[in-house]
């Protein structure tokens, strides 16, 4: 099958990366592949932060452009127009976090042959929304990772929560701190690392230290336990190996349109911690991790991004008192974790193959491209 790709797979974000397990994916199966870069990140990342993939994107960008088959747009839905072709099935893979989609979306969606949502929580929004497209429910794999006996928190000092996250509402950073540090004050034992970042602000760690002293003082606590930051763009090997380095991932978010991240920390055998609502769930449930109970709340604090997210849309308000019970529990019985950890990654292992995932893939596309023609 002839395939154009077209994503920010030279991006850091959450697209780029699945942009990147897309196309490593396509290639594995023996994809008539040739790849075009969207740019949504200013300054971007440089091709060789992306590991053994690296090499596979710079063969692949000078594949000459595919002039038929199969054309798919892996972005938000408003910048597909700009990336069409002709003579082609054009398909968008696209997400969103909110419980309507913001406004020109559905139109824009609808100008496509086929739409791919990674759950089908989000299928239902799209739909609700106006979309008359055909939409499938599809979701990368992941590669799995077995974690040496000497990352075993059995052996280190502290037990170490960890969390990879963009800085914003939606993540939830305010609620993750003040359940840690409410769980463990007076504990020296535990440590939080946030890798995090906050895109379109000129100064994000800035930002970022100012916010965490604003809730620091809102809690008022005698004795805050260790977090540590790391804001520094992490190449791929170094974002497995803080995977493996840590012992529990922890993100009280209020809405996933996917969580690649969670994946990615259950396929390393973590116990994995998350609000028990929207695109998570196509991979998490109450027997392979942690699912916070929660309450549906209005939408705030996402205006920087204009014309997304308005007060009218819905995520999920985490239990924080749940939170800070089932990371004590964590720490507590250790074991007991370990066996939740396993059950994730068998989980993953058994249905998230990367191989499996992109034989569907292909599946899907053959199906729509015999359909419309």
């Amino acid at each position: 099958m002839k395939i154009n790709f077209i994503g920010p797979f030279l991006d850091s974000s959450g697209y780029g990366e699945l942009s990147r397990l897309i196309i490593s994916g396509l290639h594995e199966a023996g994809a008539d592949l040739a790849i075009q870069p969207i740019i949504l990140e200013s300054g971007g990342s440089k091709i060789s932060d992306f590991g053994t993939t690296s090499e596979l994107l710079t063969k692949l960008l000078k594949v000459k452009k595919q002039d038929s088959g199969v054309n798919i747009i892996c972005t938000i839905p408003r910048l597909f127009s700009g990336y069409k072709k002709q003579n082609m099935l054009n398909v968008g893979i696209t997400m969103f976090e909110g419980s309507s989609l913001p406004a020109g979306w559905a139109t824009a969606c609808n100008e496509m042959d086929m739409l791919i949502v990674p759950s089908q929580w989000n299928k239902a929004i799209f739909k609700e929304s106006g979309i008359t497209i055909p939409i499938e429910v599809w979701l990368p794999g992941m590669r799995s990772s077995i974690k040496s006996v000497e990352s075993n928190s059995a052996l280190q000092d502290k037990y170490r929560f960890y969390s990879i996250f963009e800085w914003t509402e939606r993540k939830n950073p305010s609620g993750l701190l003040k359940a840690y540090w409410s769980a463990f004050s007076g504990r020296s034992d535990v440590q939080l690392t946030i890798k995090t970042s906050r895109k379109q602000h000129s100064s994000e760690q800035t930002f970022v230290l100012a916010e965490i002293d604003k809730i620091k003082k809102s809690v008022n606590l005698p004795h805050y336990p260790e977090i540590k930051l790391i804001f520094d763009k992490l190449s791929s090997s170094s974002m497995q190996q803080l995977h493996i380095e840590n012992d529990c991932f922890v993100l009280p978010h209020r809405c996933e349109g996917l969580g690649l991240p969670l994946m990615e920390a259950m396929a390393i055998g973590n116990p994995t911690i998350a609000t028990g609502y929207s695109g998570n769930l196509e991979f998490m449930n109450n027997d392979n991790s942690y699912l916070l109970d929660y309450q549906l709340a209005p939408i705030f604090g996402m205006d920087y991004l204009s014309g997304f997210y308005t007060g009218d849309m819905w995520w999920a308000e985490a239990d924080l008192f749940g939170l800070v019970q089932i990371m004590k529990e964590v720490v507590r019985n250790k074991d007991n974790a370990l066996e939740i950890g396993k059950k994730g990654q068998q989980r993953i292992v058994a249905d998230f193959s990367i191989k499996n995932k992109t034989q569907e893939l292909l599946k899907i596309l053959t199906s729509i491209n015999t359909e419309l023609n």
